[in-house]
């Protein structure tokens, strides 16, 4: 999950940028045309990592070719890991449930807060709506409150179309108040509250990356500038209109909910009263065609971006050497070592020495000669390694990585007379079925005590808890928790 997550972001990151780019190309274009760029560039990027995770990826091999991996004498270097004085180590990462990792549950956290903010506000300019002075005014057709709340006009969607004013609304000019319900009606009319929701929803997803935050921020100042020239279309003097915008931005006394859409509120105000004033901004609106355009331009960046992957090209063989008989397959061994004494019953799975059976729910996995072995689902094994740990049963959590047929070793010395030894032996086959030779040596008190190996084959690699058996009549013990993944295939 933290290699998916990290791979989004440096994916979405590499979208934004890209759209950043098309931002600063087109900025002399109407704000109308910019902003839908914009709105496009947030659905394109909060398409990206659900057809990520959906779509198979494609791999464009366009970087040079690496050296082939040979020893002089072709031998393929076996994987071997020393852990020396070890103490209890986390192997599920700070104990989370459901199978988190501390990278994902900050990411969640920051979604949640987000989306909390947004949510109290929506709350908050609905009671504001209903608890205010609803009226009906001549110039648009939308609903108006006069509220208590607001120090600026102000437009939100909450299940319908609200414009809410201050309550010095009554003594304003009618000019002031023509330009005022024209500027919101443009808002939605133009569906400005959709787009905010969707910026906001991008943010709250991706929130680590900076860029998306620079484009929402842009959007925002966009779609006003877009309703300040829908305003001036409809005849409204320029000169008037500046006054109007900065007076009610002089009015402005509160921060409101990022759920509205305020007329003259933050730091822009300047800027497009600036805008306002001269003569030769473009204030087109947004055509057929350019939605089209903005479609067609989602799909030809987020797809792309979504599934390509630039690798190496193949290395060529060399023609002296001969093929090597065992398909080089990378393959991480991720182990869990526990201390003796944890019995097989602590895993929650039952053993039935009649059949020689283990049982957990509709699954089962057979018991070898001289050892058992079950495979494990991997958010189960997570709950149980974090309990391990909690109460201090874990040695030590190491990591190896091995090819396909070379034998990985782990030494693990508890303290000068206690000692571990595990060698792996991992064959996949063409098949895909993994066969998996386990060799455990306990030593204590600088005598073997223990001894045991054991073999198994899985259709797939995955996590599996390894036991010895302890006789017909006591719980098998368990020795290790180990995940097998395969990180690249040629």
């Amino acid at each position: 999950m933290t290699e998916f997550l990290l791979e989004v972001l440096v994916r979405t990151s590499i979208l934004s940028l890209l759209w950043f780019g098309i931002a600063v190309a087109t900025k002399k274009k109407s704000a109308a045309t910019q902003h839908a760029l914009l709105v496009c560039a947030m659905v394109s990027i909060m398409l990206l990592p659900p057809t990520h995770a959906l779509v198979n990826e494609v791999r464009l091999a366009i970087l040079p070719a690496l050296p082939p991996l040979t020893t002089p004498k072709d031998v393929l270097i076996p994987g071997e890991v020393n852990v020396v004085n070890t103490h209890s180590s986390s192997a599920a990462g700070w104990g989370l449930p459901f199978g988190l990792t501390s990278y994902l549950l900050v990411w969640i956290i920051g979604s949640m807060f987000i989306l909390g903010r947004y949510l109290i506000g929506l709350c908050r300019v609905r009671a504001w709506a209903k608890n205010g002075e609803s009226f009906t005014n001549s110039i648009g057709s939308f609903q108006t409150v006069i509220s208590s709340h607001v120090s600026v006009p102000m437009t939100a969607w909450i299940g319908y179309s609200v414009i809410l004013v201050p309550e010095s609304w009554r003594t304003w000019s009618k000019d002031r108040q023509e330009a005022v319900i024209l500027h919101e009606s443009a808002h939605i009319r133009r569906g400005d509250w959709l787009t905010q929701l969707i910026a906001r929803l991008t943010c709250a997803a991706l929130w680590p990356n900076p860029i998306i935050w620079i484009l929402a921020r842009k959007s925002r100042f966009l779609a006003e500038r877009a309703a300040d020239d829908a305003v001036l279309a409809r005849g409204i003097p320029p000169t008037s209109y500046a006054q109007i915008l900065l007076q009610t931005a002089r009015e402005a006394n509160a921060s409101l909910p990022q759920t509205s859409v305020c007329m003259a509120q933050g730091p822009n105000v300047t800027r497009r009263i600036e805008l306002i004033l001269h003569n030769k901004t473009n204030r087109a609106t947004t055509s057929r065609t350019g939605l089209v355009i903005g479609a067609m331009l989602i799909l030809a960046t987020s797809l792309p971006t979504a599934v390509m992957a630039i690798t190496n090209r193949d290395s060529p063989e060399a023609p002296s050497q001969e093929k090597a008989k065992v398909e080089p397959i990378q393959i991480v061994v991720d182990c869990t070592v526990l201390k003796p004494g944890v019995s097989f019953s602590e895993t929650g799975l039952k053993v039935f020495a009649e059949t020689k059976t283990v049982h957990s729910g509709k699954k089962s996995a057979s018991t070898l000669s001289n050892g058992l072995v079950y495979s494990f689902p991997i958010d189960s094994a997570t709950l149980l390694l974090s309990k391990w740990k909690k109460e201090g049963k874990i040695v030590s959590h190491p990591v190896v990585m091995t090819l396909n047929g070379q034998q990985a070793t782990i030494s693990t010395s508890m303290n000068a007379d206690n000692s571990q030894t595990m060698k792996f032996l991992p064959t996949i086959n063409s098949k895909g079925e993994l066969t998996m030779g386990f060799d455990y040596d306990l030593k204590q008190a600088k005598s073997t005590s223990f001894n045991e190996y054991i073999t198994y084959t899985s259709k797939t690699p995955g996590t599996v808890v390894i036991s010895r058996s302890m006789g017909s009549s006591k719980d098998p013990e368990v020795l290790a928790v180990v995940t097998v993944k395969v990180r690249k295939e040629r």
